[in-house]
């Protein structure tokens, strides 16, 4: 009769063992059919993870969605946790960092996409604590620490360059350039109709990405829209 796979393990303090090596799930498994699926889900989860990093109930989520039993698949992270190959903690603050300097993404916002990842609790939040400081907002009026200040002066800068890029579509004359009436009206609504227009394309900027009216609105007066 064949050896099961799980018996050709040294067992618990035999000669040879290590008691800090990371678990091998695949020797959790007694024929093999089992510890084929699990050597596929082993190949499949290192490709995934050579080309982009992972949360680990993200990647337990695609190995479920292509056919592999959420056992094979529980097992199998956390052998790659144990081997430090997934680190939710690590990731999230990759995560987060990545959001807010390449898309000035809201902090609600990545929160939210985080707790999606299957990430919250003490992992999320220090990783926005690293980026957005220990309130985990943008302060854009008071008080603010260090990293708050750096916060908020980033996203005025970027907000100013955004309007200022697309400003200029209607352009008005200065009423006190002529002493007509019909001109200086026209000109009234040109400069009405450029600061609507500024105000529409700088809220829907900011709302896509996340940040609530108050945020909005604030940045609406710091830039004078």
């Amino acid at each position: 009769m064949a050896t099961p796979v799980a018996a050709q393990t040294p067992a618990p303090g035999a000669v040879g063992a290590r008691e800090a090596e990371p678990r091998h799930p695949e020797l959790a498994f007694r024929n093999a059919a089992e510890l084929r699926r699990m050597l596929q889900a082993r190949e499949y989860a290192a490709a995934v993870l050579k080309r982009t990093p992972m949360a680990a109930a993200e990647l337990s989520g695609r190995l479920t969605a292509r056919g592999h039993s959420p056992q094979v698949a529980a097992a199998l992270v956390a052998a790659l946790v144990d081997a430090g190959e997934l680190d939710d903690a690590l990731y999230a603050k990759l995560y987060v960092r990545s959001k807010w300097e390449g898309n000035l993404t809201a902090p609600a916002k990545i929160r939210k996409e985080l707790a999606a990842k299957g990430i919250a609790g003490p992992e999320a939040k220090a990783a926005l604590v690293a980026v957005f400081g220990p309130s985990c907002r943008i302060h854009l009026a008071g008080p603010a620490t260090g990293v708050e200040s750096e916060v908020r002066a980033t996203l005025v800068a970027a907000a100013r360059k955004h309007v200022e890029q697309r400003r200029g579509r209607y352009v008005a004359k200065d009423p006190a350039d002529s002493g007509n009436k019909e001109d200086w009206v026209a000109a009234a609504r040109v400069q009405a109709k450029d600061r609507e227009g500024n105000r529409r394309r700088l809220g829907m900027w900011l709302l896509y990405r996340g940040h609530d009216t108050d945020t909005v609105f604030k940045l609406f007066r710091l830039l004078g829209v």
